[in-house]
């Protein structure tokens, strides 16, 4: 890969802080100007000012009791000391807290970005689109416990990630020790934040063990069981959890269930409708992706019976949400069906193909990596583990399996929480519950294999390099779409 000179250097930098604050920017004023969430979630805050306790799922009037309470009681504690009492106010510093922890993601995300050897122009393109993400900014403006378990999972990725890529003469050293313990506090943090962080858990430990199976590493092992066990410990016993009292009051440590009755299984191919219908078959929900109706119809809406056809395709309702911060029509105050927002939705969705493509891409040579490594054996950690990309395709995925991709760490973490959104989705086949900030926590795997795709894409297009070009200007203009989505919801709110 070629060295930047000076100038360069200087452009590249400018561009990731211009990028930088552009994202501050649409968080702290949307933050400022919503008053609503996709869930009544200020309830819980409410009530534990009110109460002066932890509310729990049964207790009345508090749709959000079932969840863990960190960000309820961080919310609750700050408007606590500092005697806020205004409705308006309480709301404007809950989203606050939100923005301002994501915007630290932000900057995680960017540690995170170089420390992957791929292209300098990619990594930028990468920064872009996770900054400016409208579902990431959306969410990152409400009064939800949603930014607490993407950022916290983000956090603690970032450090396991720097540990299983550590080469063996450095896993001993004082930096490994303070991030291991960073692993398990950020872990701990995101798992108080949601339950569904457990699979942030799962992945970290799956991980811990590729690494001390392939490398023989003692070190790794006795992490492993050490991650385990302070986890378990530090969540189960912790109040905000409600871990003990949940199996005191209803058998069971983790509430996973919601307020929504569970439905029938769907059939393979049958369609059979549900109270506001998503998942109508497993054929139809997971085995389609309308782009074309998408286009057509760029927004859902909340009808049980007239409502788009892309509303009942799981991969089109991911794209849709993850893209299109106007897509939901939800909340109330964020409705609008004005003809040049959906032509911006349309535009969207045209643009987002070519990176979704990079990321699928990504992901399927992190599979074949994976399969080698199962074939074969790994080599020891050395200077090359963490080389570009080789031009070719297949040579590519001959990268040692540990210091590349983290151990797997990427692979389980996105497949662990598509795994968690996919079960959900079948258990309550209603569209509401298919939510790409479900997913959000696997941002580092979405970062790696966009990037990982993208560079496979440099690689091969070498001949013909208005292929790649092409590639590039479609991410640039997705990503100054997304300013425009994220202006065209402020400017909504504003008025």
């Amino acid at each position: 890969m070629k060295t930047l000179n000076i100038s360069a250097k200087q452009w590249e930098r400018a561009i990731y802080i211009a990028i930088f604050l552009i994202g501050v920017i649409s968080r702290i004023s949307l933050a400022f100007v919503n008053r609503e969430a996709n869930d009544p979630h200020m309830e819980v805050v409410q009530w534990i000012l009110t109460h002066n306790d932890l509310p729990i799922q049964t207790d009345d009037n508090c749709w959000e009791c079932f969840q863990p309470k960190l960000y309820y009681f961080t919310t609750a504690v700050f408007l606590h000391f500092f005697s806020i009492n205004n409705p308006d106010t309480q709301i404007i510093i809950a989203q606050l807290l939100n923005s301002l922890l994501g915007i630290v993601m932000l900057g995680y995300a960017y540690f995170l970005i170089q420390l992957l050897p791929f292209e300098h122009i990619n990594k930028l393109l990468a920064f872009g689109l996770i900054t400016l993400n409208p579902g990431l900014v959306g969410i990152n403006v409400q009064a939800t416990n949603d930014t607490f378990a993407i950022s916290f999972s983000f956090i603690a990725i970032y450090y396991a990630f720097r540990l299983v890529t550590s080469t063996t003469k450095l896993a001993t050293s004082r930096q490994n020790k303070l991030d291991f313990i960073l692993v398990i506090l950020f872990t701990v943090l995101a798992i108080l934040a949601k339950t569904n962080a457990i699979v942030t858990a799962a992945a970290i430990l799956i991980a811990f063990l590729v690494k001390a199976f392939s490398h023989q590493s003692a070190i790794f092992y006795r992490r492993s069981l050490l991650f385990l066990l302070a986890t378990s410990c530090l969540v189960i016993f912790n109040p905000l959890s409600q871990y003990i009292v949940n199996y005191q009051t209803f058998g069971t440590p983790i509430t996973l269930t919601i307020n929504i009755p569970k439905q029938p299984l769907p059939h393979i191919f049958e369609k059979t409708e549900t109270h506001r219908p998503g998942i109508l078959s497993i054929q139809d929900g997971f085995f389609t992706f309308r782009i074309i109706e998408l286009i057509r119809d760029p927004q859902i809406n909340r009808s049980n019976k007239n409502y788009p056809i892309h509303r009942t395709s799981f991969w089109a309702v991911l794209y849709g949400r993850t893209h299109f911060i106007q897509y939901n029509q939800w909340p109330q105050s964020w409705i609008t069906t004005s003809t040049i927002i959906q032509q911006l939705g349309r535009l969207i969705y045209l643009f987002a193909l070519l990176p979704s493509l990079a990321f699928i891409i990504g992901l399927s040579s992190e599979f074949l990596i994976l399969f080698k490594f199962l074939l074969f054996k790994p080599q020891p950690d050395n200077k090359r583990d963490l080389q570009p990309t080789p031009p070719s395709l297949f040579s590519a995925f001959r990268l040692n399996l540990n210091a590349f991709n983290g151990a797997g760490l990427f692979f389980a973490l996105t497949l662990g929480y598509l795994g968690f959104q996919i079960l959900y989705a079948l258990q309550y086949r209603i569209y509401t519950v298919i939510k790409a900030i479900f997913i959000y926590p696997a941002w580092p795997a979405m970062l790696f294999f966009y990037l990982a795709g993208a560079q496979i894409l440099y690689q091969q297009t070498r001949r013909f390099p208005w292929i790649f070009y092409i590639f590039i200007i479609s991410n640039i203009v997705l990503i100054g779409l997304y300013i425009l989505d994220s202006l065209a919801l402020l400017l909504q709110l504003t008025n």
